[in-house]
């Protein structure tokens, strides 16, 4: 049942595809590759009056922490990419894994990008406290964008997505409980979903 549900979603994702889509869901999965993720992250402690140190300290860690756990698990399932695991099956009818930039073959579980997005945007939710509408729809964004290029399995994409947003948490956690952090009083002038 957890096989033909993760198929299903897959499919469904995957395959409602149109050209013009393509270039924009690479968009949001380039946001969450590691270096862009942390431009974009920086740039907003900016905007949010928290561009300090500790705060900078707490992203590092954050993320290597998440992508710690992400590599360890996906070294230990190591379970292959959709191109990979429908290339020995038959795929429903009429269907193909839509890859119009990547050909990723092995590693799929968790979805590493979307780990990235949401460790960035579980701590903008918890350091400002604003905007949070905006980083988790970014975030499930970059997340819908992996399967819709055919690089992830829809559950690949929560696993990265809990773990993102969990192990965030917990340093934000330690960061306070340790007296190194502390949200800024601040609020920017823009005002997009508070």
């Amino acid at each position: 049942m957890f096989t033909a549900l993760n198929e299903r979603f897959f499919w469904l994702i995957n395959g409602t595809h149109a050209p013009i889509l393509d270039p924009l869901m690479y968009l949001f999965s380039f946001t969450a590759y590691s270096v862009p993720a942390a431009i974009m992250a920086l740039g907003a402690f900016w905007w949010y009056g928290g561009l300090e140190r500790r705060n900078v300290a707490l992203l590092a860690a954050a993320l290597l922490l998440a992508g710690g756990v992400v590599h360890a698990v996906k070294q230990n399932v190591r379970a292959d990419r959709p191109l990979t695991y429908f290339a020995g099956k038959t795929p429903p009818p009429n269907a193909a894994v839509h890859a119009p930039y990547e050909h990723l073959y092995h590693g799929t579980f968790p979805s590493g990008h979307t780990q990235t997005a949401f460790s960035v945007a579980a701590l903008m939710a918890l350091l400002f406290r604003r905007h949070r509408a905006w980083w988790f729809s970014w975030a499930a964004l970059v997340g819908i964008s992996r399967v819709y290029l055919g690089s992830h399995f829809p559950f690949d994409v929560l696993a990265g997505a809990c773990i993102g947003a969990a192990v965030s948490a917990g340093t934000y956690y330690g960061f306070m409980a340790k007296g190194w952090i502390s949200p800024p009083q601040r609020k920017s002038a823009f005002f997009l979903w508070e």
